[in-house]
C-alpha cells in the first residue's frame, strides 16, 4: 500500500516536526519548573515566622505535644504530612496558638502571661524529613515548634540527620527552637526475648533481629552483668552520666555557641519516679545545671503555673493516630472543649455514632472511642436482602450487622484469624493467609452470612436467634486489639475502614471508593510525589 502523498509530505515537513519539538520543549520545561517550584518550597526555608497578635491572658498553664517525626506518607516512627497538616489545622481553628521557650521560661519565672489557649509544639527526632514535612504546615499556621536533636548526630555522617548549618537556618526563619535529647542514643543492661544478656548498645547497633525485649537508656541506671549486679561503682557511674552530659555541652557550644536552654530527656517518666537515688541524683544535677526547662514526663499534656521547670511533661503523639484522637486526649487531659472532625457531612449524616466519634475523610471511615468505650458506627438506613458490603479493616476495626432489634454479629481480624462474635460472644474462627491488608466481602442470606475475604477466603456463619430476614444494617465498630490491661481501661481506641462499598444488583447504596477521575489525580499525584521524594533524598 502506497503513502498519500499529503502523509509522505507531512512526514518530511521538517517546519512541523520543529514545531513539535518547539512544543515538547514548552512542556517540559514548565514540568521542570513546577518540579524546581514545590521542591524549592518543600526543601528550603522561604518564609519567616511573625508573632502572633494573641492577647495574653492565661495564668494557668499550657499544653506541650510532641510528634515522633514527620515523613510524606507516615511511618512506624513518623506522622504523615498530610495528618500533621490536619493535626495542626485543627488545633488552630480551636484557637491554639504556639509559645516559644522563652515565654515558657518567663511564665514561669515571673508568672508572665501566655495565649488563652497555648501550645508548646516540639518534634522528637531531629531528621531533615521532618523538617521538610513539617515546615509548610508551620508556616500555613504561623507556628513555632522546637526540634529536639542529640549531640552525637551534629557531626555524624548519616545525611538523614540534620546539621548545624541547616540548624542554623531554621532558627533564623523564626519556625523553629532548637532543643536536645541529650549526647546520644544509646543503651545498658539489654537482654534478647530468649533471656540472653547483650550488656551495652548503641542505638545504630540495633538491629531487628536482636529482639531486645529489656534495656535501659545509659543514662538511667548503673550498667549492670546478666545477674543485675552493678559492673560500676557510684564514682564511677556518677563520671560517666557527668560525662556525657559534659560532651553534649562541648558539642553543642562548639556549633551553636551555647547550650540550648530545653532538654526532653530520652527515656521519660523514670528521672523522680523510681530511678535508683544515686543515679537521679547525678541527673538532677546536670539538668539543673545546664537547662532551663526540662520535660522529663510523658502521657500527660498539661503543665500549670505550680508544675516545676525540671519536671514538666509532654503529650507523645502516635504516628498513626487520627486528629480526633488527638482532639479526645486534648479533652479528657487537659478539659479543653473541642469540636471534632467529621469529614464530609453528607456521608456524616448517614450514621448514628455511639461511644464515640467519627471522621469520614476521602477513601476512609475512621472512628475514635471515648476513653475504655466501644465505639459504633450504625448506618441509619436497612439494607436490602441482595445487599453486599466490601471493606478494608484496619487495626481495630469490626465490621458487622444488626438486626432491627439491635442485637449485632460483627467481624474482627485477630492474630490472623477471622473471628466472629454475637453480642461479644464467640461464634467462630477462621484462619487467614498471612496478608497485612484484610479485605472483606460480606451478604447476608437466610440469617447466614457468607464472608469472602482477599478474594481467595470463603466464609459462612451461622447466627444464632439473630432475624436478619427482615433487614438488617450495617455496623462498624473500633474495638482493643486483645485484652486490655487494668491500667489502660481508659484506653483510646481507633478503627479504620478503607473504600466502604455497599451495593445492591447493579445501584451503588453508598461508597468510600474513589471514582474514575479521582483514581486518576491519585495516579498523578503519587507520580508527581514520587519525583519529588528522589529529588529531594538526592538534595
Amino acid at each position: 500500500m502506497e503513502m498519500s502523498k499529503n502523509h509522505r509530505f507531512a512526514v518530511l515537513d521538517p517546519d512541523r516536526e520543529n514545531r513539535r519539538k518547539k512544543i515538547r520543549s514548552v512542556i517540559q520545561a514548565a514540568i521542570i519548573a513546577l518540579l524546581s517550584y514545590v521542591l524549592v518550597q518543600e526543601v528550603f526555608l522561604m518564609k519567616t515566622y511573625e508573632q502572633p497578635n494573641a492577647p495574653m491572658v492565661n495564668d494557668e498553664g499550657f499544653i506541650a505535644i510532641s510528634y515522633p517525626g514527620a515523613s510524606r506518607k507516615g511511618d512506624e516512627s513518623s506522622v504523615s504530612k498530610d495528618e500533621l497538616s490536619t493535626h495542626l489545622s485543627a488545633l488552630k481553628r480551636l484557637g491554639f496558638e504556639t509559645v516559644s521557650q522563652r515565654q515558657v521560661q518567663e511564665f514561669y519565672r515571673s508568672g508572665s502571661p501566655l495565649p488563652e489557649k497555648a501550645l508548646y509544639l516540639s518534634f522528637e527526632d531531629g531528621q531533615r524529613d521532618t523538617v521538610v514535612y513539617a515546615q509548610p504546615a508551620l508556616e500555613a499556621l504561623n507556628y513555632k515548634a522546637t526540634l529536639f536533636t542529640y549531640a552525637n548526630h551534629l557531626v555524624s555522617d548519616d545525611r538523614s540527620y540534620l546539621k548545624p548549618s541547616h540548624l542554623k537556618t531554621m532558627i533564623n526563619s523564626g519556625y523553629w527552637e532548637m532543643g536536645t535529647n541529650g549526647y546520644r542514643l544509646a543503651y545498658i543492661n539489654v537482654f534478647n526475648s530468649e533471656g540472653g544478656y547483650i550488656g551495652e548498645l548503641n542505638a545504630e547497633d540495633v538491629s531487628a533481629d536482636m529482639d531486645i525485649v529489656r534495656s535501659n537508656h545509659s543514662l538511667m541506671d548503673f550498667q549492670r552483668d546478666e545477674n543485675g549486679i552493678p559492673k560500676e561503682n557510684a564514682d564511677q557511674m556518677k563520671e560517666r552520666i557527668s560525662g556525657e552530659y559534659a560532651h553534649m555541652k562541648a558539642m553543642y557550644t562548639r556549633e551553636f555557641g551555647e547550650l540550648p536552654d530545653v532538654y526532653a530527656i530520652s527515656r521519660p517518666d523514670a528521672l523522680y519516679h523510681g530511678m535508683h537515688p544515686a543515679v537521679e541524683e547525678v541527673n538532677d544535677q546536670m539538668i539543673r545545671t545546664y537547662f532551663k526547662l526540662h520535660f522529663n514526663r510523658s502521657g500527660e499534656l498539661f503543665n500549670g503555673s505550680d508544675d516545676s521547670v525540671t519536671d514538666l511533661t509532654r503529650l507523645r503523639v502516635g504516628s498513626d493516630w487520627p486528629v480526633n484522637h488527638l482532639l479526645m486526649t486534648i479533652r479528657e487531659e487537659a478539659g479543653v472543649p473541642v469540636s471534632f472532625e467529621t469529614g464530609d457531612p453528607g456521608k456524616a449524616d448517614r450514621w448514628t455514632i455511639r461511644g464515640g466519634v467519627a471522621e469520614f475523610r476521602g477513601e476512609q471511615a475512621v472512628l475514635t472511642s471515648e476513653p475504655g468505650a466501644e465505639v459504633t458506627a450504625l448506618l441509619k438506613e436497612p439494607l436490602p436482602a441482595d445487599a453486599i458490603v466490601q471493606a478494608t479493616l484496619g487495626k481495630g476495626a469490626a465490621l458487622g450487622v444488626a438486626d432491627r432489634t439491635g442485637e449485632t454479629v460483627q467481624l474482627t481480624v485477630e492474630e490472623g484469624q477471622l473471628v466472629a462474635r454475637q453480642e461479644e460472644k464467640f461464634i467462630s474462627k477462621h484462619q487467614l493467609s498471612g496478608k497485612d491488608v484484610i479485605r472483606v466481602r460480606l451478604e447476608v442470606r437466610e440469617n447466614v452470612l457468607h464472608v469472602r475475604v482477599n478474594e481467595g477466603m470463603d466464609f459462612t456463619i451461622q447466627t444464632k436467634d439473630l432475624d436478619l430476614e427482615k433487614g438488617y444494617r450495617l455496623q462498624l465498630a473500633g474495638v482493643p486489639e486483645g485484652p486490655v490491661p487494668e491500667d489502660e481501661e481508659m484506653t483510646i481506641v481507633d478503627a479504620v475502614f478503607t473504600n466502604l462499598l455497599i451495593t445492591s444488583g447493579d445501584s451503588v447504596l453508598y461508597s468510600d471508593a474513589p471514582s474514575g477521575f479521582d483514581k486518576m489525580k491519585d495516579k498523578v499525584t503519587e507520580w508527581f510525589s514520587h519525583i519529588i521524594d528522589s529529588l529531594t533524598d538526592r538534595f
